[in-house]
C-alpha cells in the first residue's frame, strides 16, 4: 500500500509540475499566463461589486505575496487598476480595464481549451472521483498543518 501510496504523490508533484510549467506560459496572442487569465477570469465573475486582494487570498488560498505580486504585473500590462479603498490608503480596490473586458472571450476559450486538454479521456464519473479525493487529501494536509 506505501509504495502505491508514493506513486500517487509522485504523479501528483509531476501533475503539480506540468500545471506549473502550463500556468507561467502564454497561452494566448495577448501574452497572459494561464495563471493570470484564470486570475483575471476569477475577477471578471465579481466585476460588478468591490473586489479586493484579501478576497482573492481567502478564495483561492494563495499567499498574499503571490497575489499581491501577480496583481502588480497585470496592473503594469494595463488590465487592471488598484483603487484607494477611501476609508484606509492600504486597502486597493481592484478594477478591471477595458482592455480586460475586451478580451474576456478570449480567455473564456483559453481556460476551456486548456481544460479539455487536461481532462481528455477522463470520464465525467472520474472526474468527480477525482475531484472528491483530492478535496479530502487537501483537507488532511490543512488538518495536519493546525495540529
Amino acid at each position: 500500500m506505501e509504495k502505491h501510496h508514493q506513486s500517487v504523490v509522485e504523479l501528483l508533484q509531476q501533475l503539480n509540475t506540468a500545471l506549473a510549467q502550463n500556468a507561467k506560459s502564454p497561452v494566448s496572442g495577448c501574452g497572459l499566463s494561464l495563471f493570470q487569465e484564470r486570475l483575471l477570469l476569477h475577477l471578471l465573475e465579481w466585476k460588478d461589486g468591490p473586489v479586493y486582494a484579501t478576497d482573492l487570498h481567502r478564495e483561492s488560498g494563495l499567499s498574499r505575496a503571490t497575489i499581491s505580486a501577480r496583481l502588480k504585473d497585470l496592473r503594469q500590462n494595463g488590465y487592471l487598476e488598484l483603487l484607494s479603498d477611501g476609508t484606509d490608503d492600504r486597502r486597493k480596490r481592484i478594477v478591471l480595464t477595458a482592455k480586460t473586458l475586451r478580451l474576456e472571450p478570449v480567455l473564456r476559450e483559453d481556460i476551456l481549451r486548456c481544460q479539455r486538454q487536461l481532462f481528455s479521456g477522463i470520464s465525467l464519473q472520474q472526474s468527480e472521483t477525482m475531484k472528491l479525493v483530492l478535496e479530502r487529501m487537501l483537507c488532511n494536509l490543512r488538518e495536519n498543518q493546525e495540529e
